[in-house]
């Protein structure tokens, strides 16, 4: 039996419409303690005894096997933090926040590190203005904001806000030996000479630059296409607000001659030399957002020549040359061709490190001439509104000199533009689509609840398999989805799914599809003060709330009366930055009705950038009344392309919206849970449907005659070896 809180607080239910079942459900939530255990071991596997381990303030303490265990904590996510005498810090974000099925939570191995040579953690995009000044962004760029008590960030009074931005992730950087951002804007108070020709010009105040010190940052990279939005006078003023912190930076400067030159820093006994590019220039107009001879700006990346020669320089003076790359194309999970390419000539040219970033969404790990390459970190504190920007990359990289010992993936959460840590299946989803696109760098990454290590070159990941068998039953229409979520243990992915019964039939096929929407399950999987959240979807308006009584899976589901509750961000289909988007979508949800309304899934498809009304389509219908949970199922059908389809005239995004009519019965309600799009992205013209792990797919559509079938499916499970 898990045990009873005494000191326990249920959340509190505002609403006076919340059932007294609910009430009851939150009440037993917050009184019932979860256990928490797992091991301490060195990097070489051996255990590290009577060490103090602390998740929030509750302390256990390593035995001979290191071995801890935590008897009762509060379901709440929380950092699991360790120091260790010899040992680097390690931070681990935990989530506790689970459903009351589960009594405790196991940790696979927490692995320290010795305290040899340096640890360096790297995030990605930072901007502290704009939304972060202005919620409603409705400042003309030429001028400040007045003070807005609702802003994120006073203008008045920047540093208290900004230090709030980062409060979640601090404990990350203290972790580290150095630890660099890439800040992706001018520092000014004066924002009177933005770029007229750019769609997007960024400012962030002086008085906010103090925070990043009090983070930890001790480098910010400037070589990006936003360094130059206030031209001279922003550039001028940012390499002095920036210097006179003491932080070291490099990447932009007044000439092309300034703007490469490169950072260098000692580290546990090595000098290692930062060089800061970008290559996105502005060629279009007048003024570039490189440097040149005659303008200042970021140091220009297309100048292979310079650029080969500056690394080569400081290889041959001893110095290890860390290049900061801002490249690529926004949007986009992988890496162009050319901007591939660009990274690796960077490595022929002397790099031993290669860090990325532009395309504000991460991108899979790679190596070169076994030399590590992080191929996009996402953003780190940025006010894009857009949902797939909102899981960002922290790379921790320990190295002695040029050799990189161990290195691995920490995803954060965008949450309202600040960043948070994450576990749980946000996290390990995430992972799992890193894994995989790492898998094409020639990188093994292994996932963990909440982070990723990445193997070293030539090392392979343990790995173990399970086997279960689903009934499926095939409808009139030739086609089952099954939903194997529920069935998937942590840590693990399909590898086989194998249709039995099926012998001699024929059409018969088997897809394999990944949920691309992410916040369809209603839980909280960051680590903050909130709980219940439901970040990404509207409930301000009392149409439903997050329920503890009998969700579908974990802790919470989505309980609606009467009323829409739509998706806040516009969904774009995964490839849309790349050209066509994917589009083979089908919506999977699981409903329960509590004297509920009639359920719906309203769909408008909307161009990429723009708001034109293509069509609308009405998904999932659901009679109201009482019933038990039921997954229900069904395509999407995006209007057709027009000719020479584009960004701006095609149907390539969506809005959603959950509609449910009025209850049955007075304080009636439908409950949704485990709402997903399904992206079909693998297909066997067969009975057997074989996936290289690890990956995120946790779906698997049945194309064959009606009737019942068992598919057979194989679970993987890779572990750290």
């Amino acid at each position: 039996m898990p045990p009873v809180l005494t000191a326990c607080a249920p959340e509190p239910a505002s609403d006076a419409a919340v059932s007294e079942a609910e009430r009851k459900a939150r009440h037993a939530y917050a009184c019932t303690g979860i256990a928490l255990e797992g091991t301490l071991v060195s990097v070489a596997g051996a255990p590290v005894a009577n060490t103090v381990v602390r998740v929030g303030d509750a302390e256990a303490r390593t035995g001979a096997d290191g071995r801890f265990r935590f008897p009762a904590l509060p379901r709440h996510n929380k950092l699991l933090q360790v120091e260790a005498e010899g040992f680097r810090p390690a931070v681990v974000a935990v989530e506790l926040r689970r459903g009351l099925s589960e009594t405790r939570v196991t940790l696979p191995p927490v692995r320290l590190s010795p305290k040899d040579g340096v640890r360096m953690l790297f995030g990605g995009d930072v901007s502290l203005g704009r939304r972060f000044l202005d919620p409603d962004d409705t400042t003309p760029r030429n001028q400040m904001p007045p003070d807005d008590p609702a802003a994120l960030i006073r203008v008045s009074d920047p540093l208290p806000g900004t230090k709030a931005v980062f409060t979640h992730v601090r404990p990350y950087f203290q972790a580290a030996d150095f630890r660099a951002v890439n800040l992706e804007t001018p520092v000014t108070d004066s924002p009177t000479t933005p770029h007229d020709e750019k769609a997007y010009a960024f400012f962030t105040l002086p008085g906010s630059l103090p925070a990043l010190p009090w983070l930890g940052v001790d480098y910010v990279s400037l070589g990006n296409n936003h360094v130059y939005d206030y031209l001279a006078p922003g550039l001028n003023d940012t390499l002095a607000h920036v210097a006179a912190t003491g932080m070291a930076f490099s990447g932009a400067g007044r000439d092309e001659v300034e703007a490469f030159v490169p950072a260098r820093v000692s580290l546990a006994g090595s000098s290692y030399s930062l060089v800061s590019m970008c290559s996105i220039t502005g060629s279009a107009h007048d003024q570039q957002y490189v440097a040149g001879p005659n303008q200042g700006g970021a140091a220009d990346a297309r100048d292979l020549a310079r650029a080969s020669a500056l690394l080569g320089a400081e290889r041959a003076q001893g110095r290890v040359p860390v290049a900061v790359l801002h490249t690529g194309v926004e949007y986009s999970v992988r890496p162009s061709t050319p901007t591939a390419q660009r990274m690796r000539d960077l490595i022929d040219a002397g790099a031993g490190l290669v860090i990325a970033h532009h395309p504000h969404i991460p991108q899979g790990f790679a190596r070169h001439q076994g030399v590590l390459m992080a191929q996009s970190l996402g953003n780190l504190a940025f006010d894009q509104d857009r949902l797939e920007t909102m899981v960002g990359l922290l790379a921790e990289v320990e190295a002695t000199g040029a050799r990189v010992d161990r290195a691995r993936a920490v995803p954060v959460y965008i949450e309202d533009y600040r960043p948070r840590p994450i576990a749980g299946e946000l996290a390990e989803g995430f992972l799992r689509n890193l894994a995989e696109l790492s898998r094409e760098g020639g990188v093994e990454l292994v996932p963990q609840p909440s982070w990723g290590e990445v193997l070293p070159a030539g090392a392979h990941a343990a790995v173990s398999e399970r086997t279960v068998d689903v009934p499926v039953t095939v409808d009139a229409n030739g086609r089952a989805t099954v939903d194997l979520r529920a069935l998937r243990h942590e840590g693990e992915s399909v590898a086989v799914a194998k249709l039995t019964g099926a012998d001699g039939l024929t059409g018969v096929k088997l897809k394999a599809g990944r949920d691309v929407l992410l916040h369809g399950d209603f839980e909280d999987h960051d680590v903050d003060d909130d709980v219940n959240e439901a970040p990404r979807w509207g409930l301000e308006y009392g149409a439903g709330f997050v329920c503890q009584d009998g969700p579908h899976r974990g802790a919470a589901a989505l309980c609606q009366r009467k009323g829409a509750v739509p998706l806040v961000n516009r969904f774009r289909p995964p490839g849309f930055a790349e050209g066509p988007p994917h589009r083979d979508l089908t919506a999977v949800a699981w409903l329960k009705g509590q004297g509920g309304g009639a359920f719906s899934v309203g769909v408008q498809y909307l161009p990429v950038e723009s708001y034109t009304l293509f069509g609308e389509q009405t998904l999932l219908r659901q009679d109201g009344g009482t019933y038990d949970w039921k997954q229900v199922s069904e395509d999407l059908r995006f209007p057709a392309d027009p000719p020479r389809p584009d960004l701006w005239n095609a149907p390539w995004a969506l809005n959603l919206t959950l509609h449910t009519a009025s209850p049955k019965t007075g304080q009636g309600v439908t409950v949704v849970d485990d709402l997903a799009l399904v992206a079909w992205e693998r297909q066997a013209a067969s009975a057997t449907l074989t996936l290289e792990t690890p990956h995120a797919r946790d779906f698997v559509r049945v194309e064959a005659p009606e009737g019942t079938y068992t598919l057979r499916v194989t679970f993987r499970e890779h572990r750290v070896p």
